[in-house]
């Protein structure tokens, strides 16, 4: 046993330190692939279009940074499968795609077609299953690609800046591979993907003046400028995986509170004279407190919250105990508000859109096994309570409003 232990020891050794697994074809040289970043997949017809992004990686320079050169690609086939296999034909490099951070999705593949459009990067061995995916509302995942790619930026940093970014106003967030496709085949639950989309900016209006000097340069500009934008998600039909809706703003906010991922976030309201007051979101966490009696279950989503004041815009002295009070109602019942417009949506396509199944499961397990069967159903006459509970802690530097001077003038 110990001479058999040692002999393949000592062939696996002579293997690797000789070079052979190179002959076998288990090694690649970095100069010789294209390394996929990003992938975006349109529907074409009855075929699907697959867009990717490549980085070249050169180990021949004489500086320790690596030169990367960015392109990207366009295939064509019946399926995923085939549209990445079809890459091959006419690319002079191999492809790896274990570098994958993002998965663009058009909202048109998504419509009907999500489960299959991921099924290929979750089964296949090379992918890896933290890729972010990204459905593209109102427009095809290549013009996404195409836009950024040809303006000389990179779009995988542009989504990595644009993804750390969420955060600031909570009205998004990432989504990995493998949590995106695990929510879709729960039949229980309906799935959410972040979205991203193209704005286009209105160049301001030029001085009648000037108007004339620059029509010539107008001619050969757009007077649009285009950019990508993180926000919202669109939900999917727990039964088919259609897509069900998609929501932006506060509603989104308002998902984020309930399934915990608010990071920070801006809340507005006024002081006594009608003038706004800026709130930092510095923490939020709420709680999913199902309660069953006689068969009927309700659930309280209790929601805790705490805020800086940042920005003062009167002349009010709004630090006293009645009207930090008043800010503080007011801060509870933006919240709520948000949330409601949630819960909405879970009345009009009766879907539980943020996973409260799994809720009752784990506190009601024998219950859920009687149940689960008819969930839909169930779910329809679930009543919904929502508490808010938020404070005001601090002012930062502000011990005062920085108007307050003007009206001690007066």
């Amino acid at each position: 046993m110990i001479r058999t232990i040692t002999l393949t020891l000592f062939v696996f050794i002579l293997y690797v330190a000789t070079g052979l697994e190179t002959l076998v074809g288990g090694r690649m040289d970095i100069s010789d692939a294209f390394y996929i970043a990003t992938v975006g997949l349109d529907k074409e017809d009855d075929e699907i279009q697959m867009t990717i992004v490549t980085k070249q990686y050169s180990p021949k320079e004489e500086t320790s940074q690596i030169a990367k050169q960015d392109k990207y690609f366009v295939s064509v086939g019946r399926d995923v499968f085939e549209a990445a296999r079809n890459f091959n034909s006419f690319m002079d490099k191999e492809t790896f795609w274990g570098h994958v951070s993002y998965i663009l999705v058009s909202e048109n593949l998504a419509q009907k077609d999500i489960d299959s459009a991921l099924d290929f990067f979750v089964r296949d061995h090379e992918h890896k299953l933290t890729s972010n995916v990204l459905v593209i509302k109102d427009a095809r995942a290549e013009e996404a690609i195409k836009l950024v790619t040809d303006s000389g930026e990179d779009i995988t940093t542009k989504l990595k800046v644009l993804s750390k970014g969420v955060g600031a106003l909570s009205i998004s967030s990432e989504l990995p591979l493998i949590d995106a496709f695990n929510k879709i085949n729960n039949k229980y639950c309906s799935c959410y993907i972040p979205t991203l989309k193209i704005v286009e900016d209105q160049k301001d209006e030029p001085e009648e003046e000037t108007k004339e000097a620059s029509n010539t340069e107008n001619e050969k500009t757009d007077e649009k400028t285009k950019r990508l934008v993180l926000e919202g998600y669109v939900f999917f039909d727990q039964d088919d995986a259609k897509l069900l809706c998609s929501i932006e703003g506060g509603t989104a906010r308002g998902f984020n509170f309930i399934i915990n991922k608010i990071k920070s976030g801006v809340i507005v309201v006024k002081d006594p004279d009608g003038e706004y007051v800026n709130l930092e979101i510095i923490d939020s966490k709420t709680e999913i407190i199902p309660k069953i009696e006689d068969d009927k279950i309700t659930v309280k989503l209790k929601t805790k919250m705490n805020s800086n004041i940042s920005e003062i815009h009167g002349e009010v002295d709004i630090f006293k105990a009645d009207i930090i009070e008043g800010l503080v109602n007011q801060q509870n019942d933006i919240i709520k508000a948000e949330m409601q417009s949630v819960i909405g949506l879970v009345k009009e396509y009766n879907s539980d859109l943020f996973d409260l199944s799994s809720v009752i499961n784990h506190k009601y397990p024998k219950k859920w096994d009687k149940i689960k069967d008819n969930w839909r159903e169930v779910f329809k006459d679930i009543k919904f309570e929502i508490e808010v509970e938020s404070k005001i802690n601090r002012t930062y530097s502000i011990k005062k409003p920085a108007l307050s001077r003007e009206k001690e003038k007066k």
